[in-house]
């Protein structure tokens, strides 16, 4: 039997006296033999008997058996003959850290052992890191494949005229690289882009104007479209219900030209009747009719903060101050009838476009003009400011675009290569695009740094209208078009068996399908 000293019965939680009592009643009890300060068994029976005895033995030598497997380790890793520990041995080695530091007399490890499982746990945790990147990539790759593969599928139902499935596929392949944190392919916004310039059905979803219909409006907030007709009315829509919400009756002749407010409380329409109706759309009646004599009007526009309203057609531009309720400024300048406007984006200039061959840049604190800038051969049709305010851009009759820089009051760039007029202008949000809507079916995007073409978007089977170059845009409206999510009979051809998701997620699910 092995002897060891008195002291090595310390234990952290009772004190000297109460160990010093216990070994002396099994030292009386003749199962343990004192000699000398040092205690030895007596009886083997002790240890075969006494369960908890032998146990504490057990897990005493397990104890420092693991303790010394990691100090040999380390001993070994320090001369460059060992490794580092891993997963389950190094799972072990740690539990028994946390085991031995709760233990009423603990172990402990040498400073080198304690460097040995540091060095351990660092590179673990870095080859973790290194397949979790590993993992991810291996995810983006394979979400860059299948939305290739949903971009091919949604084209061929292009073809076969299911429009509203296409553009289903293309969110699918959009939303499938997008949950990997990375940004949708370029091929797939293309082809949604494309997709949506071919689509020719939205002006079929909604029926209600007995004549030709002369604007559409969106709300700001996309949620209603308002139309004007030459049947006298005005209807507003709401297009997720692709329903009529209510037709507006307050002009006597054509309603050629709508406005929404900025924050969607009020519209504004212009008729050939001489008038200006202001409406409350949350109580859906006239709030103010202004008569505007010698003139029919054709475009309107709300001051970036919704205090102006501007009207424009065959006369002078009119101010109306919304909070006067009254016309504030006759804006005299022009030789002829205006044909566009436009607000810088701080609201503080008004640009006009007349036939004259003119623009006038008005200063709306002082009201009146303080710059004129000329074309030579053809009147303006379109006028468009740069989100920063600092460039205008102007589309005149001879099929050209010209920009002009507002700092230095000159011209930036005349920009040509159209097939037939230009009739809209829009930059891209963060302005280094300009896109120009052409009669000849096309969208023409510049780069401005560059000062050259980017692209051509073809295939339109009728006249654009206007357009909007921000990609969410884009989203939204085949949200509007396709109007629905997959059937599941669509889901299980095209996306497998991965479980059902709805595309769209404020649309409804398949009628079969119980929905959370």
């Amino acid at each position: 039997m092995q002897r060891v000293s008195v002291d090595d019965f310390a234990i952290k939680s009772h004190s000297t006296k109460e160990v010093a009592k216990v070994v002396e009643k099994l030292v009386n009890g003749r199962l343990l033999l004192s000699d000398k300060g040092e205690i030895e068994i007596v009886h083997e029976a002790l240890l075969c008997r006494w369960g908890i005895l032998r146990t504490w033995v057990k897990n005493s030598r397990e104890h420092k058996e693991l303790k010394q497997g990691i100090e040999d380790g380390a001993a070994l890793w320090e001369r460059k003959m060992g490794d580092l520990l891993t997963r389950n041995t190094l799972a072990a080695a740690l539990a028994w850290v946390e085991e031995d530091a709760n233990a009423s007399v603990p172990l402990g490890l040498s400073t080198k052992a304690r460097e040995f499982l540091e060095a351990s746990k660092k590179r673990q945790e870095e080859e973790a890191d290194k397949l979790h990147q590993q993992r991810v990539v291996a995810r983006q790759q394979l979400a860059i494949s299948e939305a290739r593969r949903l971009v091919s599928a949604s084209l061929m139902e292009r073809t076969s005229e299911r429009v509203d499935l296409s553009l289903l596929l293309l969110m699918a392949s959009i939303q499938e690289v997008e949950a990997t944190q990375t940004p949708a392919l370029k091929e797939s916004e293309d082809a949604l882009l494309s997709t949506l310039q071919s689509h020719p059905r939205l002006d079929s979803y909604l029926h209600g104007h007995t004549g030709f219909i002369s604007a559409l409006e969106f709300s700001p907030k996309g949620s209603l479209l308002a139309s004007a007709s030459r049947d006298k009315t005005v209807i507003l829509w709401d297009l997720r219900a692709q329903q009529a919400l209510t037709i507006l009756h307050g002009h006597e002749a054509e309603v050629s030209h709508l406005a929404f407010s900025p924050n969607g409380s009020l519209l504004a329409s212009a008729g050939r009747d001489k008038t200006i109706v202001l409406w409350d759309l949350k109580q859906q009646h006239v709030l103010e009719t202004l008569s505007v004599h010698h003139h029919w009007l054709n475009h309107l526009l709300f001051s970036p903060d919704g205090s102006l309203l501007v009207a424009a057609g065959a006369g002078p531009a009119i101010l109306w101050d919304l909070k006067k309720q009254q016309v504030s400024a006759t804006l005299l300048g022009h030789d002829a009838g205006v044909r566009h406007l436009s607000f810088s984006p701080d609201g503080n200039i008004l640009a006009s476009a007349s036939y004259d061959r003119t623009i006038i840049l008005w200063d709306l604190k002082r009201r009146h003009a303080f710059k004129t800038l000329f074309l030579l051969d053809a009147s303006v049709r379109h006028l468009s400011f740069s989100p920063d305010g600092s460039l205008l851009a102007a589309v005149s009759d001879n099929k050209a675009v010209t920009l002009w820089d507002l700092k230095r009051w000159q011209t930036f760039e005349s920009l040509r290569g159209y097939g037939r007029e230009v009739h809209h202008l829009s930059f891209s949000p963060e302005g280094s695009l300009l896109a120009a809507i052409s009669d000849d079916k096309t969208i023409i995007l510049w780069d401005l740094k560059q000062q050259q073409s980017l692209a051509t978007l073809r295939g339109h089977e009728a006249k654009l209208s206007h357009w909007d170059t921000s990609r969410d845009s884009w989203r939204a409206r085949a949200r509007t078009i396709a109007n629905r999510n997959m059937t599941l009979e669509e889901w299980r051809t095209h996306m497998g068996e991965r479980p059902y998701r709805k595309i769209f997620e404020d649309l409804p699910g398949p009628a079969e399908l119980p929905l959370p």
